[in-house]
């Protein structure tokens, strides 16, 4: 099942922590929608958890760090849902 997933999803383009809007343009220039929009931004919060032994979201749900990785999940889903979709209308 692992495997399924990794192959689903090798080929998108995360970046994290992100530093330049510049360098983001130009990997989607090249990349298209492989790369997500979403960044996840350096954060205090973020790097505190594995401390405490929690995951981000439950050390804190509100850090910008966590906000940013809800959105990720969102967007994951929307572009796998996208990609179902484009596979249903070929298949039409």
């Amino acid at each position: 099942r692992q495997e399924t997933w990794m192959k689903r999803y090798s080929d998108l383009i995360l970046l994290s922590p992100y530093e330049s809007t510049t360098m983001i343009d130009q990997l989607i220039k090249h990349f298209g929608d492989k790369v997500y929009i979403t960044c996840i931004p350096r954060n205090v919060r973020l790097a505190e958890a594995p401390s405490y032994g929690l995951p981000a979201l439950m050390y804190d749900k509100a850090s910008r760090g966590s906000l940013a990785y809800l959105a990720l999940a969102g967007e994951m889903l929307r572009k796998a849902k996208e990609k179902e979709k484009a596979k249903e209308s070929l298949k039409s």
